[in-house]
């Protein structure tokens, strides 16, 4: 083994990293010199549970002292010779860590010398100290040592005394993070510690410390101001009450310490609870008694987290994760724990023993759970030490399971064992978020409700940004239901395969979000990856791309994107030309178009003709604030040819285009607009009350904006130095002049103004200018900007502003609620009184609310909230409701059914059963609905279905799974789906428990659904005479996904007569008895098939096959995934079957790997194993497929493939569009490597398995 691993180091000499973890593994000389001679820049070497033969050769030192960082767990046999060969130490070593906990103490010395020789160190975890310093004695430590050292982990010190201790640490710099597991700490190391350290330390763990005295705790507390962690023993109250001073460590995060309590005295129990009050960023609080605290001294009673205790304190704690109180004797009452549910909104943990009475335990169970949000997430101590945020308490884990874990954030460092938590409440998610490069196992999660999917973090090397692309491509897979994609990593270039999944996989994406870091680079943009990205784009309704736009790397021969269902668009700093942004980004924009905001400079005439011809006509929101081509008559024009515009944000308008575009502005449904005025008046010239050079200019610039009826908003701040904008920054004395001799008058009409801002434009108002904005504009909230110059007149002013009555308007700044389509609970009352007459979507978060409504009026029930918005939102189309807990109540319901008029999609996702009359309203407002998608939630026997049909609904996803025991089950569940006559579309997602099989099939019988075009029944199965009746009855289909194992020869008659004509999607995966003819009759039956998934094909079927079978009609397949096997005794075959797939010339993912397989039975499996797979070689035919110009994807994983040089140039040459390779391209591991390379050198992902 060591000869192989000597081989593979000189073959790659570009390893950093190395990893060696086997047992009984001698390492030996030639190992390290392979490492010594051949590796160009090692980084980091990790050892564990392997021997060192040949740890007493110069070549291992030599080895050592090239390496950054090195770790080992394991024991070296070696004597103590072994290390006294170290002469020379590394400058190059900053971080050594040792696990070796026996032993070690009579081998040290060696080694200790040699790591006081390496002078750069900042991290160091050592096992044993204390033979070092008995037998070298105080004259080792006698000069400074290590002065870069920040990290130093000691696992025990042994029985070295107090002042060894501190001369010890006395030599070393200030450290940052220290940790000390057992030994012992007397009062002069702590007074060392507190002189030298304490300004530096952020983590400090001395929990196992019998040493360390209540007094050195508070101390640490007192004087220890960057501390982070702090893990300790105990604290008494006596030490308390004699040093009553604050805590310095207000950014403690994590606390764990046993607070012994007086409880005669609740004083000291307030004492305590008053300085934790302090710590607002704790997210870990320990106060668990430890297990050596039973035989260590007098015991006193622990803090109790009671509210009749002085809990109450602590209600500012809101980041506060973990709770444990094992083996403290709580007491806790329901009242303690709804308290703590309702003021810890991030509470996940609560370890212990709530109570010693059963009766209070058991009724805690039964607490209505309003947490809504978990993040399944690992608390991070600072140290690199990470514990999973779970529920330990063996009453409240159940029933918080049931609850939580709706939102899921998960870490490149979160640890194998949450995948099984998480596994286990796949069910409850409905978003989820990756930060970095996350373990493999969390992208084989199948998510059934899963709606947004998150991705976020650094990901700095090419292979990992390419493992986390494969990932998630698997990840869109198996999630088909996500409609929210949210990208926002660094450094990470999304490949071919990412979008083209994407495009594939997710059934109805609705919005795609890229963060201000760059998340698409230049190559993206270049090739194939840029036309993937472009062609996924277009099944979006919203684009939002938030960092750098690199357009200009685009090829002029790559066609522009088209997206017909865009409605918002997005787009950051675009790099490129006009006339690239204009063919790239506008050629195809849909006239559906309603928001547009760009932020780039590039933004010139060519874009804006391409936006004026195509979007002016529904455009509903234009901000190009920061797009310094957009010219003040490009905004006058959008002004007169938008007229549906509601807000606009632009930069500048000067007076002379006013004047010179005097057309009237079309947009009167305008709400706000921001835009900058720029009048006629010279720079060094001075307004007063007699200057009227321009005073026709603003009379014409207020005539216009008389118009605007509907505005809310004016903005025409002056933003001299914002976005770096020195060429128009104006002086502060031209724009208008807000005065009734200046035309002000003629704003009476803006009746429903709120704000106006004229910041950084000098005004001369006098009181009566003001005052007639105050009785002209009943609903003025807000007057932002300097009125007048004069300071005298400026504070008259202004106090007049204060004074209205019955409310002052604001003279700064302040928060208001977002005029979007997503509401969340964080809102005050009268934000539900904003009328938004052209809102068409809308999106309610029934979130938590607080326990009192503006300090002390409790707020009314949100149901009324939201029925308020819809009473003023009648145009409402599409209505979505998350998180509905508990069913909205039947006033809500019956507003959304009355108010409404042309309700086109309602989508509600977890809503648990509440009474008959709630659910009979909600019934009858689905019946208003054209698209129905119920998902998470159950219905129960006690709530009276529908009787009345549902005669409007054509598009219907079901994911109801029942969770309770009085649940309708999937016969209720079918029962209301069969009141839906004129659905177009069906996907059922259902089990194999208890499925009325027999009534869906006589439903189809009698043709309940006549007008069927897309049949989706996931989760359960039929005999195949069952399945041949539900494909004879329904009507001719475009899309079926029906994997149904017992699916055979009588089903796939019926589906050959009755749907092969108008088939666009056939996905037959998990079809195990499916054959490889019927496959062929599929690819020779179904002209109009665009995709295709099936278990298997075999070459010899195809040689024996009649004439008319090799004749495939679907000559626009762009997918096909099927596993295809070769025939060895008649080689001819193989290129046969190249023939009929060079046909398939639009082809974009030819997938023939063994997936598809694995649902077959094991001798099928093995007989299909024994024929091999298709072999994509140029003497087997590959050089057939030349024509597949589209091809962007080529997937073999699990097969056997033996390709050559020759084979990787030909597709390199042959197919332009290649970026992704899915396979082992050898089973030669070294022929591999190289074809793998030549593929690299290409931006060409690979993926071995």
């Amino acid at each position: 083994m060591c000869f192989n691993l000597a081989d593979l180091f000189r073959i790659n000499s570009s390893i950093q990293d190395i990893t060696i973890n086997a047992k009984h593994l001698f390492l030996n000389k030639y190992f390290w010199d392979a490492i010594h001679t051949s590796l160009h820049n090692p980084r980091r070497l990790y050892l564990a549970r392997s021997s060192s033969e040949g740890s007493s050769e110069p070549v291992f030192w030599e080895v050592w002292r090239r390496f950054e960082e090195i770790e080992y767990t394991r024991r070296f046999d070696s004597c103590a010779e072994v290390y006294d060969a170290a002469v020379d130490g590394s400058v190059r070593l900053k971080s050594f860590k040792c696990d070796e906990k026996r032993y070690l103490s009579a081998r040290t010395q060696g080694l200790w010398r040699w790591l006081r020789k390496c002078p750069n160190l900042t991290t160091l975890h050592w096992p044993y100290i204390r033979s070092d310093l008995e037998k070298f004695g105080m004259r080792e430590f006698n000069k400074p040592v290590w002065p870069h050292l920040e990290d130093l982990s000691l696992e025990e010190m042994g029985r070295c005394d107090d002042e060894a201790a501190r001369v010890f640490f006395g030599r070393l710099g200030p450290l940052t993070h220290l940790r000390m597991t057992r030994g012992f700490l007397g009062p002069h190391f702590f007074d060392l510690l507190r002189e030298r350290h304490f300004d530096s330390l952020r983590t400090l763990c001395v929990e196992n410390m019998s040493s360390i005295t209540g007094e050195m705790v508070l101390g640490v507390l007192q004087h220890c101001a960057p501390l982070e962690v702090f893990e300790t023993r105990r604290m008494s109250f006596l030490d308390l009450r004699a040093n009553p001073g604050p805590w310095a460590c207000l950014g403690l995060r994590r606390l764990r310490v046993a607070l012994e309590t007086d409880p005669a005295d609740p004083e000291v129990d307030r004492m305590f609870f008053e300085q934790l009050s302090k710590l607002t960023n704790l997210k870990e609080f320990d106060t668990s008694r430890s297990p050596h605290d039973a035989w260590e001294g007098p015991q006193y009673p622990l803090l109790q987290l009671r509210l009749d205790r002085g809990l109450a304190q602590l209600s500012n704690l809101t980041r506060l994760w973990t709770v444990k109180i094992e083996s403290t004797g709580q007491g806790l009452s329901s009242e303690d724990v709804e308290w703590m549910l309702e003021h810890w909104p991030l509470l996940t943990r609560l370890s212990g023993k709530l109570s010693s009475d059963t009766d209070i335990e058991e009724r805690i169970t039964d607490l209505p759970v309003e947490v809504l949000d978990i993040i399944g997430d690992y608390l991070d101590t600072g140290v690199n030490s990470f514990k999973p945020l779970i529920l330990t308490s063996s009453k409240l884990y159940h029933h918080f399971s049931q609850r939580l874990w709706r939102h899921v954030t998960v870490h490149s460092h979160t640890p194998p064992d949450f995948f099984g938590i998480l596994k286990d409440r796949t069910h409850f998610v409905h978003s989820i978020r990756f930060k970095g490069r996350v373990q493999t196992e969390y992208y084989l999660i199948h998510y059934p409700g899963l709606l947004v999917f998150e991705h976020d973090n650094t990901v700095r090397t090419i292979a990992k940004a390419k493992e986390v692309c494969r990932n998630s491509v698997n990840f869109f897979r198996l999630n088909p239901t996500i409609q929210d994609v949210i990208i926002t990593p660094r450094d990470l270039s999304l490949n071919e395969g990412f979008w083209n999944a994407i495009f594939a996989s997710l059934q109805n994406p609705r919005r795609l979000k890229l963060g201000k870091e760059d998340a698409v680079m230049k190559p993206v943009m270049e090739g194939g990856s840029g036309r993937a990205f472009w062609r996924v784009c277009g099944r979006f309704e919203q684009l939002h791309w938030g960092g750098l736009v690199p357009i200009g790397h685009v090829h002029e021969d790559v066609e522009p994107p088209v997206w017909p269902y865009l409605e918002d668009l997005r787009l950051g700093d675009v790099r490129g030309t006009d006339e690239t942004m204009a063919r790239v980004v506008f050629t195809h924009l849909p006239p559906s178009l309603k928001h547009l905001r760009v932020d780039s400079a590039i933004f010139g005439p060519e874009s804006f003709g391409i936006l004026r011809e195509r979007v002016f006509d529904n455009l509903r929101t234009l901000s190009v604030r920061e797009c310094t081509s957009f010219r003040s008559p490009m905004i006058l024009e959008a002004l007169q040819k938008c007229p549906r515009l509601e807000e606009l944000d632009a930069y500048s308008i000067t007076t002379t285009d006013l004047r010179g575009h005097p057309g009237t502005w079309a947009c009167h449904g305008l709400t706000l607009l921001r835009v900058t005025f720029r009048s006629g008046r010279g720079e060094d010239e001075e307004f007063d009350d007699h200057d009227n050079n321009d005073g026709d200019d603003d009379h014409l610039l207020f005539k216009h904006i008389s118009t605007l009826t509907h505005l809310e908003e004016l903005d025409m701040t002056r933003y001299p130095e914002a976005y770096a904008r020195n060429w128009f920054s104006p002086s502060r004395q031209t724009g208008p002049q807000l005065r009734l001799d200046s035309g002000l008058g003629q704003l009476l009409t803006l009746t429903r103004l709120k704000k106006a801002k004229f910041s950084g434009i000098v005004q001369n108002m006098r009181v009566v200018d003001v005052d007639w904005m105050l009785q002209s504009w009943p609903k003025l909230e807000e007057l932002c900007g300097e009125f007048s110059q004069v300071a005298s007149t400026e504070k008259e002013l202004s106090a007049l502003t204060s004074s209205r009555s019955p409310a002052p308007v604001a003279l700064c700044a302040k928060p208001l609620p977002a005029a979007s389509g997503t509401n969340s609970s964080s809102l005050h009352e009268e934000d539900y009184t904003i009328p938004f007459p052209a809102l068409t979507s809308l999106s309610f978060g029934f979130l938590s609310w607080p326990t009192a409504f503006h300090g002390t009026v409790p707020p009314p029930d949100r149901n009324d909230y939201f029925a308020s918005i819809i009473r003023l939102c009648p145009r409402i189309q599409n209505l979505t409701l998350t998180n509905a807990v508990h069913c909205p109540s039947v006033q809500l319901w019956e507003t959304i059914f009355s108010t409404l008029e042309n309700p086109r999609r309602l989508a509600v996702t977890r809503m648990d059963p509440t009474d008959n009359p709630s659910m009979q309203a909600f019934w009858k407002a689905c019946s208003r609905f054209e698209e129905l998608e119920l998902i998470g939630f159950d219905i129960l026997t006690t709530n009276e279905l529908p009787a009345t049909p549902f005669p409007r609904l054509k598009r219907l996803t079901h994911q109801l799974t029942p969770y309770f025991r009085h649940s309708i089950g999937q016969e209720g569940q079918l029962t209301w789906i069969m009141r839906c006559p004129n659905l177009t579309a069906l996907e059922w997602r259902t089990s194999i428990a208890r499925f009325p099989s027999r009534r869906l099939v006589e439903a189809i019988r009698q043709n309940t659904w006549p007008n069927l075009e897309s049949f989706q029944l996931i989760g359960t199965k039929f005999k195949d005479d069952k399945s041949a009746l539900i494909l004879q009855h329904l009507p001719p289909l475009h899309v079926l996904r029906f994997p149904n194992r017992y699916l055979s020869e009588l089903s796939f008659g019926r589906l050959q007569e009755r749907h092969f004509a108008s088939l666009s999607i056939l996905d037959l995966n998990g079809c195990t008895l499916f054959t490889s003819e019927m496959v062929l009759s599929v690819l020779s039956g179904c002209p109009l098939l665009e995709d295709l998934s099936a278990p298997f094909l075999t070459a010899s079927d195809l040689r024996q096959s009649e004439p008319a079978r090799r004749a495939w009609v679907c000559l626009g397949l762009t997918r096909l995934k099927v596993y295809i096997t070769r025939d060895r005794e008649h080689p001819d075959a193989d290129k046969l079957v190249f023939e009929q797939l060079s046909k398939l010339v639009k082809l974009e993912e030819l997938d023939i790997g063994d997936d598809s397989l694995y649902d077959l039975n094991d001798d099928l499996v093995r007989d299909l194993g024994s024929r091999g797979a298709l072999q994509l070689r140029l003497d087997s035919g590959l050089d057939c497929l030349a024509g597949m110009k589209s091809l962007y994807a080529v997937e073999f994983r699990g097969t056997v493939q033996t390709m050559r040089v020759q084979e990787i140039e030909w597709m390199l040459e042959n197919w332009p569009e290649l970026r992704e390779v899915s396979g082992k391209l050898s089973k030669n591991s070294q022929t591999h490597a190289i074809l793998k390379g030549i593929f690299e050198k290409r931006d060409i992902c690979t993926f071995d398995r």
